[in-house]
């Protein structure tokens, strides 16, 4: 198993790792202190990845800032190269993009990555609406948002085809639209569409009164 133990990294400089399989960069100012460098390369975890998984670090060591993280892609197929990103053990997504043959992220923790893909469309749940409902007497309309891997990249909220501000809260992954003047009585269709940052699309099409 290709491994590298009890390197020196100096807090104060670059540090560069670099073979056929990955290249490993931490600017000057990433590191907090000197550091004893351990790297192991570890096999395929899944159906789904597309690399070795490579342990760097110490998950437990505190970095700075993020560094660069290059690894090259196995067995990833022409047509997935867009949704190719880096993820770690922990299911978390280091976002990234494929290019010559090699996925690139910028990790901000130590910890185990390889090559995954993101084909799965951002999944929209109603929160109070449901098809033909009379919203009258609502103020709002709410949606919990979410995606499996790279994160929500945009939405937007269409009432009869004009689009309407949707407001969004992060930590909990709901958006709203608070109802203004332009929503007269009568029947309307809500659109939203939601994308993540591989650019997978969900759309969702409702009817409610007012």
């Amino acid at each position: 198993t290709p491994e590298t133990q009890g390197l020196i990294f100096k807090y104060n400089q670059e540090n560069k790792i670099t073979n056929d399989d990955l290249e490993i960069v931490f600017p000057q100012g990433t590191l907090y202190s000197d550091l004893k460098f351990d790297f192991k390369k570890l096999p395929k975890l899944t159906s789904r990845a597309f690399s070795s998984i490579y342990q760097i670090g110490n998950k437990f060591v505190p970095l700075h800032t993020g560094f660069k993280l290059a690894i090259k892609a196995d067995g990833l197929p022409e047509n997935l190269q867009s949704k190719a990103l880096v993820v770690s053990t922990s299911g978390a997504s280091q976002g990234g993009s494929f290019e010559n043959d090699y996925v690139s992220a910028t990790p901000k923790t130590f910890g185990n990555f390889y090559i995954s893909v993101d084909t799965l469309a951002p999944t929209i749940v109603p929160l109070n609406i449901s098809s033909g409902k009379n919203m009258a007497g609502v103020s709002k309309m709410r949606f919990k948002i979410k995606d499996n891997l790279s994160g929500i990249k945009s939405f937007n909220g269409y009432v009869d085809d004009r689009w309407v501000l949707m407001e969004f809260d992060a930590k909990t992954g709901t958006i709203w639209y608070s109802f203004d003047n332009t929503v007269t009585s009568g029947k309307h269709t809500l659109n939203l569409i939601v994308s993540d940052m591989k650019d997978n699309v969900k759309e969702y099409e409702i009817n409610f009164f007012r």
